[in-house]
């Protein structure tokens, strides 16, 4: 497990460090962020990346907890992204479907031999062309972007965590912005994920654009 991550908003712990998952029996190498309360260690959102996957978004998991008879009840959800073979994964309640057998996987029948006193059969109609692929719809496209900046926050994450290291050792504090800046990305990739599931397309095309907004300020820090 990493450090905690230095935030402008006590009420939020950031850890992060790197983890193997095993997905329908491919193992992948990830990197992983997790954003606690300070207050409710219980509560949390957990994230894992990896470059190995198209888009770079392996898995989320929330989780959080409520109180019914004196007794504590936690609440966890997680989603599936990586695409792996033979799952399909969903957006929201982490529910995965397995599609069904491709046509002609299962070994045809023997026909019976045509005795002289049945007649010949029809020719089979000829086999119609299968439609066109559909078009990615907004909502793919929202999160195939997220994805995306997904990947892109956690590495900007880290290139802004190793300058740190070396301004620290110059005795010089990273400026008041871009410590505001690392704060928010957090913040605004929660909302532009609770605006794709909530299905608010517009929402979620801002929040996307708030998050770039704030991913390219530390980009151009980190390059200096």
């Amino acid at each position: 497990m990493g450090p905690s991550a230095p935030m402008d908003d006590p009420r939020q712990i950031v850890t992060w460090g790197e983890e193997t998952l095993t997905i329908n029996g491919k193992q992948i190498s990830t990197r992983w962020e997790c954003v606690t309360r300070a207050d409710d260690p219980l509560t949390f959102t957990k994230t894992w990346t990896s470059a190995e996957v198209p888009g770079g978004l392996v898995r989320t998991q929330q989780q959080s907890h409520t109180q019914i008879t004196g007794e504590t009840y936690r609440n966890i959800s997680q989603t599936l992204y990586a695409p792996i073979d033979g799952v399909d994964p969903q957006l929201g309640d982490g529910a995965v479907r397995t599609p069904p057998p491709a046509a002609g996987a299962n070994p045809a029948r023997p026909t019976a031999p045509a005795t002289p006193a049945q007649p010949a059969q029809p020719a089979p109609p000829p086999v119609r062309p299968a439609p066109p692929a559909a078009s990615p719809t907004p909502q793919q496209d929202l999160l195939t972007r997220y994805r995306a900046l997904t990947v892109r926050a956690s590495q900007d994450r880290l290139g802004l965590g190793q300058a740190e290291r070396k301004l620290t050792l110059a005795g010089v504090a990273l400026p008041d912005e871009i410590r505001a800046a690392r704060d928010r990305l957090t913040i605004e990739r929660q909302a532009a994920a609770s605006a794709i599931r909530t299905r608010d397309n517009a929402a979620a095309e801002q929040k996307m654009r708030d998050l770039e907004d704030t991913l390219a300020a530390i980009e151009k820090f980190i390059a200096k």
